[in-house]
């Protein structure tokens, strides 16, 4: 997949770096300002902190709960949300825990099961099993602030802790993310490297869509539709590269909101794509979403959800061009 070939290649890149080692909207309420805000900020200064140290040697890492002192390369890693596990699979470390809600299923469709090797399951990643966590003897933990932030001192408690936003994630937040990750893991050059890459295919695969089209992602489900809004992650990213994006959110931390079918038509999107393939025969039979504009000139487009909702990251959102990428001959001008 291109996504672990751009890893590889910056890998091979990096010559005395140290060789590379080895995400379902949560609905409405993805986004707040204050947490994008903060992390970016934290990315700067941790940037500007540690300017000239080693990059595993100390370091103090900012991060929405505060600042956390690392020293050397983490090895035992527990991570709790799909996002921040594709930063550190990217960056070439396997965690020995991970909040996979006791199941691999979301793993196998991500394409992460062979990278995490053998790991143990530490819960769901609304509540992770502290006790578990513990008997792990972690040397890093990385958890998502809308989900953890409640149990920050008790994690803490048992090894350096950052907490980053994913479920409540926008563009900005991911590539933010990914520096402050690769700072607690001593490999920040890695780190900006793969997010230089991403930033040159996306670029790539925005200049070959075209721009007065207006895009929609909907997430079908059995009786309803879950329209994502321009602060959901891809299409912030896509609207941010220069697409219109036809649903524009209503309030700073809507990300999504569940519309009827005749909502969906009021907005009419020229090009839709959509997840959760099985639901879309149904669909298809409503006479009112046959009035759709992107299904009567054949501009909608199927997309995997696991890969398009749960994967908040940069190697997400490499998935996500590669998509497009195949999409491009379809796309109408």
């Amino acid at each position: 997949m291109l996504v672990w070939m751009i890893v590889v290649l910056i890998g091979v890149a990096g010559c005395g770096s140290p060789a590379p080692v080895g995400p379902e909207a949560e609905g409405a309420g993805q986004n707040t300002s204050s947490q994008t805000g903060g992390d970016s900020e934290a990315a700067e200064t941790n940037q500007e902190t540690n300017a000239g140290a080693d990059q595993a040697g100390e370091r103090a890492v900012r991060h929405l709960a505060g600042e956390t002192k690392l020293v050397g390369t983490p090895s035992r890693i527990v991570v709790m949300e799909y996002g921040l596990l594709a930063s550190v699979l990217s960056l070439g470390e396997q965690p020995v825990g991970f909040a996979d809600d006791g199941k691999q299923e979301t793993l196998k469709e991500l394409d992460y099961l062979t990278a995490m090797g053998d790991y143990t399951s530490v819960g769901t990643r609304q509540q992770p099993n502290l006790e578990v966590i513990r008997t792990l003897k972690p040397d890093l933990i990385i958890g998502d602030y809308a989900r953890h932030s409640e149990v920050y001192a008790a994690l803490t408690d048992i090894a350096p802790t950052i907490l980053l936003p994913d479920t409540k994630a926008n563009y900005d937040d991911t590539l933010n993310n990914h520096l402050v990750i690769g700072e607690a893991l001593g490999k920040s050059d890695q780190a900006a490297a793969l997010v230089e890459a991403h930033k040159a295919l996306l670029t790539e695969t925005v200049a070959a869509l075209p721009k007065d089209k207006r895009y929609l992602f909907v997430s079908l489900g059995d009786k309803a539709l879950n329209l994502r809004t321009n602060l959901f992650f891809q299409p912030n990213m896509l609207e941010q590269a220069g697409l219109t994006y036809a649903l524009e959110a209503s309030a700073p931390d809507e990300t999504a909101m569940k519309a009827s079918i005749e909502q969906l038509l009021e907005i009419d999107p020229d090009v839709i794509f959509v997840s959760n393939e099985e639901f879309l025969e149904q669909w298809l039979k409503d006479p009112l979403f046959l009035q759709l504009k992107a299904v009567q000139d054949d501009q909608m487009f199927t997309v995997r959800h696991s890969k398009w909702s749960f994967n908040r990251s940069i190697p997400g959102a490499q998935v996500v061009l590669e998509e497009l990428q195949a999409f491009t001959s379809q796309i109408k001008p």
